[in-house]
C-alpha cells in the first residue's frame, strides 16, 4: 500500500541511473546483427564477430565496475525528516530547511500512453509532492502512484509525520488546505469545532433536479441536469443510425450491437437517479434506473474525510456544471455531473447528517 513508505522517518527516495552496461550490450548485439547481415554476401568467418563481442564485453565490464564503485554517489538519494530535506546525486548536492517547505501536496494527472495495434490509454496518476514555497526545482516527490487506494492516507501520514499543512489541487485549479494537526479528525469533528462552514438547515428547499421531503429527511433523490441526460440519449441515437448505414453497405447485422446503448441511454434519461442519504446508519449513494440498483457505495460517517465540490473538466466549457466527492482513507464516491446549485445543496445536506448521524 502507498502509506506504508510513510509510516516512520525519515522518508528516503531513491532514484536508480540508467544502466548504461545493458545500454551497451544492447547496442553490441545491434553491432553483431549488422556484421553478419554485411557478410550475408561473402564468406562468414568468426574473426569480425569475435572482435565485437571482446570489445562489447570489455566496455560492459568497465562501465560496470565504475558504477559499483561509484556505489551511492550512483543513486540519486533524498533524505526527508523533520529538520529538512538533504538531497545527493551526480548532478546536485543540497540542503534545505523544512520550515522552506510549504506543505505535502496532492495533486493529479493524466497521462496518455501508446497501445499496440493503435489508439491510446489515459491513465490517471496520483502525486504526491513535498512542496518548496519559493524554488519548484526542490520540491520532493514522494508518490506517483496509478492507482487511488491508499493514497489519502499516505498524503495524510506524509504531512502528519513532518507537521506540514496537507494540501490538494483540484482539477479546476482549486487548492484544499488541512493542517497538520487537523489530519486526524473526521470530517464530523471539523463540522462541531466550526472548521467546516455549517450545514444548512433542513428547512432550506433544495433546487431543481432533487427531491427532498421533511416527511423522509435522511434521503434526497438527485435527477442529472436533463439537458446532459437527453444529449447522451441522442448520441447514441446518432451511432446507432451511422451504423444502420454502415451495415446496409457492408450487409452486416454487426451494428446492430449499437441499439443497445440506445435503449440504456433512453432508460437514463426517463428514469434515472440516484438515491442519497443516511440508510442503516450509513451514508449511501445508490444509482438507479427505475426500480433497478445498478451500484451502491457506502461509507460510515466517522469515516468520511472530506465532502468537496468542484467543476466537472470533463463538461464542455460552454456549460458550468460540478462534481460531487465524498472521501474516505479508503473510498471516493463521485457524483456528476451536477449545476453547481445542486452539488452545494448535496454537500450541505450530506455534512448535515453526518453530524446528526448516531454514535456507531
Amino acid at each position: 500500500m502507498p502509506h506504508d513508505r510513510f509510516d516512520k522517518l525519515p522518508f528516503v527516495i531513491r532514484r536508480k541511473h540508467k544502466r548504461w552496461g545493458w545500454r551497451i550490450l544492447q547496442l553490441v548485439l545491434i553491432a553483431i546483427c549488422a556484421v553478419m547481415v554485411g557478410s550475408s554476401k561473402h564468406e562468414i568467418t568468426a574473426e569480425p564477430l569475435l572482435l565485437v563481442m571482446a570489445v562489447g564485453a570489455a566496455l560492459v565490464l568497465i562501465v560496470e565496475i565504475i558504477m559499483r564503485r561509484r556505489g551511492r554517489r550512483a543513486v540519486a538519494t533524498t533524505t526527508v525528516d523533520r529538520t529538512g530535506v538533504q538531497k545527493t546525486s551526480l548532478e546536485d548536492s543540497w540542503i534545505e530547511a523544512l520550515s522552506a517547505y510549504e506543505g505535502v501536496l496532492w495533486h493529479e494527472e493524466l497521462v496518455s500512453t501508446a497501445q499496440t495495434g493503435g489508439g491510446s490509454r489515459t491513465t490517471r496518476y496520483r502525486i504526491l509532492d513535498l512542496k518548496h514555497r519559493t524554488k519548484p526545482e526542490r520540491t520532493v516527490r514522494l508518490l506517483y502512484h496509478p492507482g487511488e487506494t491508499g493514497v489519502r492516507a499516505a498524503w495524510e501520514a506524509a504531512a502528519g509525520a513532518l507537521g506540514l499543512p496537507a494540501l490538494r489541487q483540484l482539477d479546476d485549479g482549486q487548492t484544499i488546505r488541512r493542517e497538520a494537526a487537523d489530519l486526524d479528525k473526521n470530517l464530523r469533528q471539523m463540522v462541531e469545532e466550526g472548521r467546516v462552514e455549517a450545514a444548512r438547515p433542513a428547512s432550506t428547499l433544495p433546487p431543481e433536479g432533487i427531491t427532498w421531503s421533511p416527511n423522509e429527511p435522511q434521503q434526497a433523490r438527485v435527477r442529472q441536469p436533463e439537458g446532459f441526460l437527453r444529449m447522451g440519449f441522442f448520441i447514441a441515437v446518432g451511432l446507432a443510425l451511422f451504423g444502420g448505414v454502415m451495415g446496409v453497405i457492408l450487409e452486416t447485422w454487426g451494428p446492430a450491437i449499437l441499439l443497445i446503448p440506445v435503449v440504456v441511454m433512453y432508460a437514463n434519461w426517463k428514469w434515472g437517479h440516484y438515491r442519497v442519504g443516511l440508510i442503516d446508519g450509513q451514508i449511501a449513494v445508490k444509482r438507479l434506473i427505475g426500480g433497478l440498483t445498478l451500484r451502491t457505495r457506502r461509507l460510515l460517517p466517522a469515516e468520511i474525510e472530506q465532502i468537496w465540490t468542484e467543476n466537472d473538466e470533463k463538461v464542455p466549457t460552454a456549460y458550468t456544471m460540478q462534481r460531487l466527492m465524498v472521501e474516505s482513507d479508503a473510498l471516493s464516491v463521485r457524483m456528476s455531473p451536477l449545476t453547481p446549485e445542486m452539488a452545494g445543496w448535496l454537500q450541505s445536506f450530506l455534512q448535515r447528517l453526518i453530524v446528526e448521524a448516531p454514535d456507531t
